[in-house]
């Protein structure tokens, strides 16, 4: 992108269910740090789905900051 420093974002991140809670994912969000500072990137992004709150919670509580709210619009052409 042309209009951004160059960053790091995270495409997605999910832990199965039975797994939440244990620290896999902090671990994961710390590997793609250390990846992205080893690249000279100093931002990393990520989406979420507004209705996911547990996740909102979990990405707050690692540092991160919500930065804008959009919506998504899709038209299927038939």
């Amino acid at each position: 992108l042309v209009e951004v420093e160059p960053h790091v974002e995270i495409g997605g991140l999910v832990v199965d269910r039975d797994y939440r809670g244990g620290g896999i994912g902090r671990l994961l969000v710390e590997e793609i740090e250390h990846w992205a500072a080893a690249r000279g990137c100093s931002t990393v992004r990520l989406r979420s789905n507004a209705i996911r709150k547990e996740a909102h919670r979990f990405y707050a509580n690692l540092g991160f900051e919500l930065v804008k709210r959009q919506l998504a619009f899709r038209k299927v052409l038939r």
